[in-house]
């Protein structure tokens, strides 16, 4: 009996080990989100965000959907709507957070730097 148990202890130990030193992925960092990034195909600002996102791998990191303006008309100005931004005038690159509306290219990259930063 003795014999058994220090044997399924041991197993146990042994994939408990092995679970713990197997390299992770930077991806199991990523969280789920409700994060929407808005762009334009012509938008230049729009373009240095997604240089960052691609530069950085933040698309492995943080999880959020990226949504074309241009098809996504009504739901951008409803993320916006729930900001208080009039839909006249808002913008690319948009970005919702589930809760708060971000403006510009700086802003945007400034967020998505404070986000990987809470992992590190």
């Amino acid at each position: 009996m003795n014999k058994v148990l220090i044997l399924i202890i041991g197993f146990f130990v042994l994939a408990l080990s092995m679970f713990i030193l197997m390299p992770h992925e930077e991806s199991e960092i990523k969280e789920e989100s409700n994060i929407i990034l808005f762009y334009s195909e012509y938008c230049s600002h729009c373009l240095a965000v997604k240089e960052y996102i691609q530069e950085n791998k933040i698309e492995d990191k943080i999880s959020f959907e990226t949504k074309d303006a241009n098809q996504n008309t009504e739901l951008l100005f409803e993320k916006a709507s729930i900001c208080g931004i009039d839909p006249n005038h808002v913008g690319v690159p948009f970005l919702f957070d589930g809760e708060k509306c971000i403006l510009g290219d700086e802003d945007i990259i400034d967020f998505f730097e404070s986000k990987i930063n809470l992992f590190k």
